[in-house]
């Protein structure tokens, strides 16, 4: 892997995944350089305001650095927002933020592809 590839978890404690991405009080960004984490940064998420539509603007404008997401819940148009972006989505049951990017790393994660989502409602791992 060459440069350096971000990854974003949604979190409310700076430590642990959020249980929903889009109301998460902001997100850890992982840096990855040749397979291994140099670091994270925590960013905070932009106010909600009543429609989703700027919602998911914001969010994606604010990952826009990011090449994957990791979480525990989102909702499908998200994820249909991130993607269109060129976010990879992966879904984990893991509550630690460092756990689950260390399974991203080891490759036990699988990538979740949000066209095959209901257009509706929030989907987590079953």
């Amino acid at each position: 892997m060459s440069g350096v590839l971000k990854v974003a978890v949604p979190t409310d404690d700076g430590r642990t995944i959020s249980g929903h991405f889009g109301r998460a009080a902001g997100f850890l960004v992982y840096s990855i350089r040749e397979g291994r984490s140099t670091g994270s940064e925590l960013r905070s998420s932009p106010p909600h305001p009543e429609g989703h539509g700027g919602h998911h603007a914001a969010l994606t404008a604010l990952l826009g650095d990011c090449r994957a997401v990791i979480t525990r819940s989102i909702g499908g148009p998200m994820a249909m927002a991130l993607h269109e972006g060129g976010v990879k989505l992966y879904f984990t049951e893991r509550a630690l933020a460092d756990e689950a990017v260390e399974d991203l790393l080891e490759d036990r994660l699988a990538e979740v592809d949000p066209r095959e989502l209901p257009a509706s409602g929030h989907h987590h791992l079953h």
